[in-house]
């Protein structure tokens, strides 16, 4: 209850210092509803746990947030006591073959925190242990944000904090955690400059995961020291990561954000870096046809760019696209072609797609900007399909992420050989 009493006081706080304008223009209002959502993340980035999950969601501005760095820890002591106390408990058990626990915390997430150890006779590993009491605390604070966002924002967050409910109980199950783990190093085990570490199953249960240990440094270090040329490396791997996965593995990775990468130095003639995923709490199985929808936006985009100008069969396609994607219900008459609300849609989504088909692309702060602001009033009409609530990491996670080490990379080859763009 004084948790929950401190956040609703720093929402109204934040919501009275929000800059508010007398005039009524769209613009106006566009930027005053930016600014009230800017507070809710900005509120929830300070408490943890799942209300820093929850910012990471519904982000709009990453170039000024906080929380895809290292979270402020949901309850460090208690869950350091629990480790030591099943550690002792298990000595000749669970925890038989593990020969040492550093139990002064490497990382702080949003879900858990990290401890380093020691398994069989020298085997370093880590141990991601999940917060104590972190899953009762679930429905305060969801239901404490319908409540506030609703009353205090006049945001309708229904569709959307039922999908979050849902992904944020998926993302405490680390059963299922370790499984998607398994999935992705079957997947990418041949690959040698992305890495997936080995679990120990035997070590892990429903509240501690235990994998092997890679030695790399954080993707924020990496990003401020590294040559230009490994920067742009490793761009190239994320993107392949997440785009490869999506179009040739039906499965999406969506948890971009700085904790969950490490750089780890080249050992090759070439001395490239390598990219290290270490967070698997977030993957979704694609359904059924939804890549080739996605495969198919992004052709029209292709198309509509080369040409400068659209025709109207790009524009129909468009629609037909987005409408095949659920982001537009056939009976909606509002985004219809010509209309002031396609025109914008057709904008917003070319610049969410412009990295990838514009050879010159660089990211920078301002393009970052640009691609992240949102109109809303614009946008009242969109649908948000389930399926793709999470999609809004690639510009919100993985832009951010590329913006940090100022990229300027020609992605074009890659998605072109990939979706078979000039066929």
């Amino acid at each position: 209850m004084i948790r929950s009493g401190k956040i609703c006081l720093s929402l109204i706080y934040n919501y009275l210092l929000a800059p508010k304008d007398s005039d009524k223009d769209s613009t106006t209002e566009f930027n005053n509803r930016n600014n009230k959502l800017k507070s809710v993340t900005k509120v929830f980035e300070n408490y943890g746990g799942v209300l820093a999950k929850i910012s990471q969601i519904l982000s709009i501005d990453d170039a000024n947030s906080t929380t895809f760095s290292e979270c402020k820890p949901f309850s460090r002591e208690k869950t350091i006591d629990y480790l030591k106390t099943i550690y002792k408990e298990n000595k000749d058990g669970f925890f038989s073959n593990v020969k040492y626990i550093d139990f002064d915390v490497l990382n702080s997430g949003s879900i858990g925190q990290v401890h380093k150890g020691i398994i069989d006779d020298s085997t370093p590993v880590i141990f991601k242990v999940q917060y104590i009491g972190l899953q009762e605390q679930i429905k305060n604070d969801v239901h404490m944000l319908d409540l506030i966002v609703n009353f205090l924002y006049n945001f309708d967050l229904t569709d959307t904090l039922t999908n979050i409910k849902q992904k944020l109980n998926e993302e405490l199950d680390y059963s299922r955690e370790c499984d998607n783990q398994e999935i992705i190093r079957t997947e990418w085990l041949f690959n040698k400059n992305i890495i997936v570490p080995k679990l120990y199953r035997n070590l892990c249960n429903d509240k501690i995961i235990c994998m092997e240990y890679v030695n790399g440094i954080s993707f924020i270090e990496f990003a401020n020291t590294a040559s230009f040329e490994h920067k742009n490396y490793i761009a190239k791997l994320l993107v392949e990561f997440t785009y490869t996965n999506i179009h040739k593995k039906n499965l999406f990775y969506s948890d971009i954000h700085y904790g969950n990468f490490l750089i780890v130095p080249g050992c090759d003639a070439n001395f490239m870096p390598k990219l290290c995923i270490l967070d698997f709490g977030c993957l979704h199985s694609l359904e059924d046809g939804l890549s080739q929808k996605i495969k198919n936006l992004h052709k029209n985009i292709f198309k509509t760019i080369q040409r400068i100008t659209p025709t109207i069969e790009d524009q129909i396609d468009f629609l037909n696209c987005v409408k095949d994607l659920g982001i537009v219900s056939e009976d909606n008459t509002t985004v219809t072609i010509g209309s002031e609300e396609f025109n914008y849609m057709y904008e917003y989504f070319k610049q969410q797609y412009e990295p990838w088909v514009n050879k010159d692309f660089e990211f920078t702060e301002e393009k970052l900007e640009l691609i992240s602001k949102k109109d809303i009033e614009m946008m009242k009409s969109w649908n948000v399909p389930t399926n793709m609530v999470y999609f809004n990491k690639i510009p919100f996670g993985l832009f951010h992420l590329l913006t940090k080490m100022k990229v300027k990379h020609d992605f074009t080859g890659y998605f072109n050989e990939m979706l078979n763009i000039n066929d």
